[in-house]
């Protein structure tokens, strides 16, 4: 947090020589509640049950981070905001993506000799078993999350010097997906009535979101925007899919319908 006020503040500093009256564009930090999915073991399909879906008892609801009215974290940065001015009349664009990627690792099992006899027979009644025996290695679940959020805008601003408050529309788009890769796990099956399972799963959540903005924001003369932003409506259509290329495709969908929602904090720079 300290770091992005501090770059915030040299960047207004540095802009005061850029700044001008009625400048076009803006970069803006969002602070606030951050609306990404989190990309959840629930996700993913299991082989080996007789049922497919979502854990039993719980409702999509419960998974898809829509938090309460009114709830915030204003130390959370949602997203970078881009604007471009058309006289009272702005533009908007934001974006925000959390990416990881574990590559799996196989299980390996220790090749080194237990005993005296040198004869690579494990004897675990070998008082120096534990001494001459390397570990073995556990296995690791290769996995590929993304979790992304944007929205596209528009405010009309009613300018009182410098500053003003606003109105508008927002619709946004986010998306979550989970991909896991089964490793080797050191089993060493011999029966011929072996179940064999698909070694990817995968599951995703997306949602499509659209909003009435209201806020205000005031420009100082270097440049250095400060403003308030909430939701007085906002309507989301969720839908979580477990499996979504498999032949066990299980969907269910969520409605969320707020009013005076999800306050945030404006931090950015006009030039």
């Amino acid at each position: 947090m300290r770091k992005l006020f501090g770059i915030l503040f040299l960047t207004a500093i540095f802009g005061t020589a850029m700044a001008q009256e009625g400048g076009n564009f803006q970069v803006t930090a969002i602070l606030g509640n951050n609306p990404m999915f989190s990309s959840g073991t629930y996700m993913l399909p299991n082989y080996s049950n007789t049922v497919t879906g979502l854990p039993s008892g719980n409702e999509p609801d419960t998974y898809l981070n829509l938090g309460r009215t009114g709830t915030n974290g204003i130390t959370n940065m949602v997203g970078v905001q881009l604007a471009y001015y058309l006289g009272p009349i702005d533009v908007n664009f934001m974006y925000a993506q959390d990416l990881s990627l574990t590559p799996k690792k196989d299980y390996v099992r220790a090749n080194t000799v237990t005993g005296d006899d040198n004869d690579g027979i494990y004897d675990t009644s070998d008082p120096d078993y534990n001494l001459f025996r390397m570990p073995d290695q556990r296995q690791i679940e290769g996995s590929l999350k993304s979790n992304w959020y944007c929205n596209v805008g528009g405010n009309f601003h009613i300018e009182n010097k410098r500053a003003s408050g606003y109105g508008g529309v927002r619709l946004g788009y986010k998306k979550s997906r989970i991909q896991t890769v089964t490793p080797y796990n050191g089993s060493n099956e011999t029966s011929n009535d072996v179940l064999y399972y698909k070694q990817s799963r995968e599951g995703k959540v997306a949602a499509f979101q659209t909003a009435i903005v209201a806020g205000a924001e005031c420009v100082a003369n270097c440049g250095f925007v400060f403003g308030v932003e909430f939701l007085p409506f906002s309507y989301q259509y969720s839908v979580i899919e477990i499996d979504p290329d498999g032949l066990q495709h299980y969907a269910c969908s969520n409605h969320s319908i707020k009013f005076f929602s999800t306050p945030t904090l404006k931090l950015g720079v006009r030039f």
